[in-house]
């Protein structure tokens, strides 16, 4: 059984799950890895999956994208894990809190990928220029998580919100910080425009996640998705020369 970690009953605690969520950290930045190691264990999602808590969260990812937090039910969850309904309140206090963890894990796996394609001899402006697509592939192999967040959105966004409140500077809040850090350096260096950040977040989450959140619509407008491959391969190029248009500085000849 997992060695719990008791906040409320939260959360419990897989002890090689930090380790294992940071095997990446040598080969992405050096600002990027603090981000992770800033994480507190009891937040990664475990490492081994055959374990009671691993197989509470597969199913509640599953039953929540499906049917959404109000949609599900703990019984149910237990249920599709095999497990005692009484295993959910040990490990997670309430559905709540689970569906917390659920998304958690899965943001933290989504910004794993995303690190581990930044390189570490990134320019600033490389960063922020290419981050927004850099998201959208990612969350392109997520569906899962992709799902229960459209999903969720589509009822007001409560629940997500509450998430990330909950999540401090650990989660996208912490992660928005580190985009500041090198925006500034960016427009310090001559190589970014210097633009409100305010705005600049507001662009790049509503270029990021709208574009894939509104993928029924624009597929259907547009005759073709980017969830398939080969149309994400053209269009991705393109949509990298728009951002970058928009927020390099050009240099004075």
């Amino acid at each position: 059984m997992d060695k719990q970690q008791n906040r409320g009953g939260q959360r419990s605690l897989d002890e090689h799950a930090k380790e294992d969520f940071l095997n990446i950290s040598e080969q992405i930045h050096p600002s990027v890895a603090a981000f992770f190691r800033s994480i507190p264990e009891d937040l990664l999602p475990p490492s081994d999956s055959t374990t009671p808590r691993a197989r509470i969260l597969e199913a509640a990812s599953v039953m929540f994208g499906d049917k959404g937090y109000a949609g599900t039910s703990t019984r149910a969850i237990a249920e599709s894990a095999g497990v005692n309904q009484a295993m959910i309140n040990y490990y997670f206090g309430k559905k709540e809190n689970l569906f917390t963890q659920v998304v958690t894990g899965k943001l933290y796996m989504l910004f794993r990928s995303i690190a581990a394609t930044i390189d570490p001899t990134l320019t600033p402006s490389e960063f922020v220029i290419t981050l927004p697509v850099r998201i959208i592939n990612e969350f392109r192999n997520k569906p899962d998580l992709l799902r229960i967040v459209r999903r969720e959105l589509a009822l007001g966004g409560g629940m997500m919100k509450q998430v990330i409140e909950s999540l401090g500077p650990h989660g996208p809040i912490g992660f928005i910080r580190l985009l500041n850090v090198r925006y500034q350096e960016g427009v310090e260096a001559g190589e970014l425009h210097d633009y409100p950040f305010d705005a600049l977040v507001q662009y790049i989450i509503s270029l990021s996640y709208s574009f894939l959140l509104m993928e029924p619509l624009i597929s259907a407008v547009q005759g073709s998705s980017v969830l398939d491959e080969d149309v994400w391969i053209n269009r991705k190029p393109h949509i990298e020369e728009i951002i970058r248009h928009g927020l390099a500085a050009r240099k004075e000849s």
